[in-house]
């Protein structure tokens, strides 16, 4: 799970039954952060998490103006009415785009091994884009109009394709290509935004526990 600096992020309970929930994080500094149950407001508990901790109507917990420190791991005690306690973890990384330099929202991307899948954008007077895999925090192609794709990483070599209005095609999908990626725009004003995107191939295991009905 991913965000970005002065962003927001859901950390989803896909649960009914829920009487509450206790979310606890991994910094030492924080640890008990909130408190939230199904239609009401979120009860935070510590000061880094005023104003920032929200509450969904499922009892979900939306954490926003994300900063560097709230990156880590979080864990929510879920406390059902029938069928006792379960735990569910997330492990939230804070990118340094802040929200301010951002195209638009975080875009979810998904394909299956062997496909293809579009990172979309919906440009028009860019000058280039530069594509970076935060997997590894490599610049790995670079784009401009009417011209074919630069790529700069052996492992993308015949696989990138580029769209009239700027949006990246990855063809030949493997499971390595799962992650987050960044499209970094120039425009001939000079400004530069930043899209960002969750992209899932198919087939990969899940990297958090779950609970269980």
């Amino acid at each position: 799970m991913s965000g970005t600096i002065g962003g927001r992020v859901t950390l989803h309970v896909d649960l009914a039954d829920i009487e509450y929930i206790s979310w606890v994080a991994s910094n030492p500094d924080v640890k008990f952060l909130a408190k939230t149950e199904p239609g009401k407001p979120a009860a935070t508990r510590h000061p880094a998490f005023i104003g920032r901790a929200k509450a969904t109507a499922d009892g979900s917990l939306v954490i926003i103006s994300l900063t560097k420190e709230d990156q880590g791991q979080y864990t929510a005690n879920v406390q059902r009415f029938k069928l006792g306690q379960c735990l569910q973890k997330f492990n939230l990384r804070v990118f340094g785009v802040s929200s301010s330099e951002s195209c638009a929202e975080w875009i979810n991307v998904s394909g299956v091994e062997g496909g293809e899948a579009t990172l979309p954008l919906d440009l028009t007077g860019f000058t280039s884009i530069t594509w970076v895999t935060f997997n590894d925090l490599v610049h790995f192609a670079v784009t401009e109009p009417g011209k074919p794709v630069v790529i700069q990483d052996d492992r993308y070599k015949g696989r990138l394709n580029v769209t009239t209005n700027g949006s990246l095609i990855i063809s030949g999908l493997t499971r390595e290509d799962q992650g987050t990626y960044g499209s970094y725009t120039l425009a001939p004003t000079s400004l530069q935004c930043a899209q960002l995107y969750n992209f899932t191939v198919l087939g990969k295991l899940l990297q958090f526990s779950r609970c269980y009905v």
